[in-house]
């Protein structure tokens, strides 16, 4: 059976039709990597232990040891095939992988009968003190780790295609509609860039919870009794607190058998938000397109209907949007569960964390479809400018508040019973009330330069550097008419 037959049989959509987008996460959240994540923790805590326990041993020899054990996290085939093999036996995923690495040190010591005499000392070493989770917990940091760099490798090319549009249309002008009702214009740049500075807060504080995570490693309850009862010499907790820092974290002081789940629940909650901003992005797109203020590229060999020929529909906004449901019910799940346990411990975090490759899985099929999507549309100037023509009575809140400024104190409600009305007024109509107005001539040429398209205010150049502003399209009166206050 080739692979495109075996996707076809999958009973995921991760592995099987999205499987081309989700293959960067394989290596990480696969069992294949968990196992190998395990084996890398099981060895580096093993080699800091030799260090601690027996320092004087053959420095030369040691070193030899040292290197075949680096090795064992590396050797990607036969080190995840001998570990399930041995699972399959004992029925315990992490005992495997303890079981796994004595083996190969017996078979390090087999092949050199110089090395035998030190591996027969350090192999009661493996997992010495240890339970389970203490290898998990490191393990599923470090997967979180690794994959943090990738996704936000993923996000910045979003953000680069949003600031990109905000770059070439900052200048175009757009109806807005609050309520679903007009509203006074905006910039179809500057609302795509409304997303991507709500993205860089979020990103923000995923570096913050990220840099501030505490994680379990304290043994079979979190106190270290094994090693206390063992070795009392050694200072453990400060031990602990080395061994686990040498990873790239921080470790929990007080904890159960388990990680508190606390700190990865708030790493969870910043993808689930930042999950969420792009759900409002596909929506707000996806109702720009339908609307054509957006116009989507055309491909010629794609169909968008098996019915209606004519359509070009917004596939990769829409399919985005039900994967960010997907993701962030797998991330709801996971940040509601995970913290709590029963007692010191119970086992259902166990099954659960095996399905957090699944929540990023959705979150990068996502990611992959608002990429594809951004790069298939184009403002329709047309329709935009018409939009706008077509609806003077926006700028009914600019004349409203021009008049409380010249000191006429019902500005707005004049304003108000001069647009409710069934049919909108146009811009002559709006010519025509001005000019009825008791105001200066000054105030009235002002009033009378105003129209839709030039009524869409300020904005930054970049929200990163808020003291540089565009120019007010307003600033087109100014050279109508002479400076004004």
């Amino acid at each position: 059976m080739d692979l495109e037959d075996a996707r076809l049989d999958c009973l995921s959509p991760l592995d099987g039709r999205y499987q081309s987008q989700t293959a960067v996460l394989r290596p990480i959240f696969s069992e294949r990597g968990l196992i190998l994540y395990r084996i890398k923790v099981e060895v580096l805590y093993l080699l800091k232990l030799i260090d601690t326990i027996y320092p004087d041993l053959d420095s030369k020899k040691l070193e030899v040891i040292k290197n075949k054990l680096r090795f064992l996290h590396s050797d990607v085939n036969f080190s995840v095939t001998r570990v399930k093999q041995i699972e399959s036996k004992i029925n315990h995923d992490v005992k495997s992988v303890e079981y796994y690495i004595k083996e190969k040190l017996q078979e390090f010591a087999d092949s050199d009968q110089s090395l035998k005499k030190i591996i027969t000392k350090i192999k009661p070493l493996v997992h010495f003190g240890l339970t389970s989770q203490d290898i998990t917990t490191l393990s599923l940091w470090m997967q979180l780790k690794d994959v943090k760099s990738i996704y936000q490798g993923e996000i910045a090319g979003i953000q680069n295609k949003l600031r990109l549009f905000f770059k070439q249309y900052k200048s175009t002008p757009m109806l807005a509609h609050t309520h679903g009702q007009i509203a006074s214009p905006t910039f179809i740049g500057k609302e795509f860039m409304v997303f991507a500075e709500r993205i860089d807060n979020q990103l923000q504080q995923l570096d913050n919870v990220f840099s501030n995570a505490k994680v379990k490693f304290g043994g079979a309850v979190g106190n270290f009794n094994a090693h206390a009862y063992s070795y009392g010499h050694v200072n453990w907790l400060k031990w602990a607190d080395e061994f686990v820092e040498s990873i790239g974290f921080k470790r929990a002081q007080f904890t159960t058998q388990i990680d508190h789940y606390d700190m990865m629940g708030a790493y969870f909650d910043c993808i689930k938000r930042i999950n969420t901003i792009l759900m409002d992005l596909c929506i707000d797109v996806w109702e720009y397109i339908s609307r054509d203020y957006l116009t989507l590229a055309i491909n010629d060999n794609e169909v968008g209907s098996s019915a209606m020929p004519h359509k070009v529909n917004p596939i990769n906004f829409e399919n985005s949007e039900g994967n960010l449901h997907l993701a962030n019910s797998t991330f709801e799940l996971l940040t509601r569960k995970l913290p709590v346990s029963r007692m010191q411990r119970d086992l259902t975090d166990s099954t659960i964390t095996r399905n957090i490759g699944v929540a990023f899985g959705y979150t990068f099929v996502a990611l992959n479809n608002i990429a594809k999507g951004l790069k298939k549309i184009t403002p329709n100037i047309k329709v935009l400018h018409k939009e706008l023509e077509e609806n003077s009575v926006v700028i009914s809140e600019g004349l409203q508040s021009l008049l409380k400024k010249e000191g006429i104190a019902d500005g707005y409600e004049m304003l108000k019973e001069f647009t409710r009305k069934h049919s909108k007024p146009s811009m002559y109509d709006f010519k025509q009330f001005i000019k009825n107005l008791d105001v200066d001539d000054f105030t009235e040429r002002k009033m009378l330069c105003l129209s839709p398209i030039i009524y869409t205010g300020i904005i930054p150049n970049d929200y990163k550097n808020k003291n540089r502003y565009m120019s007010s399209s307003l600033d087109s009166i100014s050279s109508m008419i002479g400076p004004f206050v």
